[in-house]
């Protein structure tokens, strides 16, 4: 059956309620004697394992919940910012893997010049010694594995045994190690000469790496989710006979690019510590975009749905809304703007979630902590001017905005707006607004239909109201 998805989205001025990317169904033909309730009997299955892949998705977000909460600051760099350090130029700090279990988990912005499919994070499993000094240990220095973020020709080397000698280099045409990874890009970044889509999403990703310890196996599971909101995984392992009593060593080198290390869960080493400066672009996003010629992720089957429920200053409730399907596949944001007015947010009904599971309140964002006014109180803000939070999501989700609103009521205009955007901040590359939704049936925007607007507004007392 043909999937569409659906993001729903509902606002009002007193009310402000809810986005959601959600599936639908296109009708079968079945041969002749099938059940009459065949239909339904494939709906109830689908349905179930959408639940179950949910739950899946639920507890999974809900462990990394819990690692970013145990998880403390600590802020470097590595690499120069204009990405000129070149292969094995700069490394990251040491994160111990000392018993088995242990499990380094660490969160960095990855940057990339743009040059190749391979001008991005690597990294490196070791005994317990640093390159250039010796602690002490039987081994030496020995890499068990480096592997790279992309999927291209040798993208992954290092020894399969205790000793050193026997090493290994792996290539995409069949190789026993190249089967030891999982990716969902893998025609993304396995040829040079077709990764645009691949580096856009990589310049200004924000990765999370996991690496845990088996007996003799190092499992690692990386997430760089870029600033669209498109997410890319990469799992590895790799399986050393007898490492189980040996310390490891866990850190990250570049080629043209650079790391901004900002979370671990771990007491880094402090064999080695860089001392470059942190780039400007950590805190805004911001990056120089890698030219892209093309998006694989835009492939247009999401739908949006918005509702404006309005309890109006005359007692009377109103009814604003809005859809349109054909927005791409990407991350999505909405925000709240206004003109010669103010909006006051309840902070316990504005909320959003993006895992398709509405019934779990756990899993619910909520941007404010306390009644927030954004504006002037005298009516002074003009357009463009003040903003409400993000609400930033990717995939199926549901937004909900609650706030008071108060208007000049000189025009019509003078009113609240919903932004929804392709999940980039303003004043950032490649920012993009699918559409802007002004209180008054009016907008616009690249997903904007002005034959989709309805209302039952009363026009009459439209400003009082």
């Amino acid at each position: 059956m043909k999937t569409t998805k659906l993001l729903w989205c509902a606002l009002s001025a007193i009310v402000l309620a809810a986005s959601v990317l959600t599936a639908c169904d296109d009708d079968e033909m079945y041969d002749v004697g099938a059940p009459d309730d065949l239909q339904d009997r494939i709906d109830a299955a689908a349905a179930e394992l959408l639940r179950q892949q949910e739950i899946a998705d639920s507890l999974a977000n809900l462990e990394a919940n819990q690692l970013l909460a145990r998880m403390s600051d600590d802020l470097y760099q590595v690499g120069a910012t204009d990405n000129t350090t070149g292969f094995w130029g700069d490394f990251s700090k040491y994160y111990p893997l000392e018993t088995v279990d242990d499990t380094v988990y660490v969160k960095f912005k990855n940057y990339t010049g743009g040059a190749n499919v391979w001008c991005n994070w690597l990294i490196v499993c070791t005994t317990a010694e640093t390159r250039d000094s010796d602690l002490g240990y039987d081994l030496g220095y020995i890499e068990y594995f480096v592997w790279r973020a992309d999927n291209y020709s040798n993208f992954a080397w290092g020894y399969d045994d205790r000793t050193g000698t026997s090493d290994w280099n792996t290539a995409n045409d069949g190789d026993t190690h190249a089967a030891q990874q999982t990716t969902n890009y893998d025609d993304m970044a396995t040829e040079n000469s077709d990764y645009d889509d691949y580096m856009e999403i990589m310049n200004g990703a924000d990765c999370t790496a996991k690496i845990t310890r088996g007996y003799d196996t190092i499992y690692v599971d990386m997430t760089m989710e870029g600033i669209s909101g498109t997410t890319l995984t990469k799992s590895i392992w790799h399986y050393v006979p007898g490492i189980s009593g040996d310390p490891l060593f866990i850190f990250f080198s570049i080629e043209n690019c650079h790391l901004v290390f900002y979370k671990t869960l771990n007491d880094p080493l402090d064999y080695y510590i860089p001392e470059n400066d942190i780039d400007d672009n950590y805190y805004s996003g911001s990056v120089d975009e890698v030219e892209s010629s093309s998006s694989s992720s835009s492939s247009g089957n999401y739908r949006v749905d918005v509702v404006a429920y309005v309890d109006g200053a005359d007692g009377g409730e109103y009814t604003y809304s809005y859809y349109y399907e054909g927005l791409p596949s990407v991350g999505f944001s909405t925000f709240i703007t206004h003109e010669e007015s103010y909006l006051t947010f309840n902070p316990d009904s504005t909320y959003y979630c993006s895992y398709g599971d509405i019934d779990n309140s756990e899993y619910w964002e909520y941007p404010y902590s306390e009644e927030t006014t954004i504006g002037e109180t005298d009516y002074s803000t003009g357009w463009w001017a003040s903003f409400s939070e993000y609400a930033i999501m990717t995939g199926e989700s549901y937004f909900r905005w609650y706030f008071q609103n108060y208007s000049d009521a000189v025009n019509n205009w003078d009113n609240w707006l919903l932004v929804l955007t392709n999940g980039k901040k303003r004043d950032t590359s490649g920012y993009s607004e699918y559409l802007v939704l002004r209180c008054d049936n009016y907008g616009w925007g690249t997903y904007y239909d002005g034959d989709n607007l309805s209302n039952d507004y009363n026009w009459d007392d439209f400003t009082a109201i």
